[in-house]
């Protein structure tokens, strides 16, 4: 079993074995439904989080707790996608683009109106 080295030595918590047991198996996991590889991370970090704030699978067997890290892993996922539905990304260059095609919201152009409002 390999310990996890941290800044201040190696690491040898239950949760530290646990992650370098199953962290890319779950990220596997999670990949497949997550295309994104920064939001695949992020919800692998989820992930353990829960592992670490609900330590139930402390004394369960190795298939157990594999099994425990994919539901998590399958309802963070479900998670993502319906954060994701309820508030859609958009890319700043599209954002961007569409905000400045009309001289109206011109940089330039609001800086007029505010001098004119301001020497009124």
């Amino acid at each position: 079993m390999r310990q996890i080295q941290t800044e201040v030595g190696f690491d040898d918590s239950p949760l530290a074995l646990l992650y370098d047991r199953y962290a890319h198996i779950i990220l596997t996991y999670i990949a497949r439904s997550i295309s994104s590889k920064e939001d695949a991370d992020d919800v692998l970090l989820d992930v353990f989080i829960v592992a670490l704030e609900n330590q139930v699978w402390l004394n369960w067997s190795e298939g157990e707790q594999l099994a425990w890290l994919r539901r998590i892993a399958y309802n963070k996922s479900i998670d993502y996608y319906r954060r994701n539905a309820r508030h859609p990304l958009v890319a700043l260059e599209q954002i961007i683009a569409t905000h400045l095609s009309d001289d109206e919201h011109s940089p330039e152009q609001i800086a007029l109106r505010i001098e004119y409002w301001l020497l009124k």
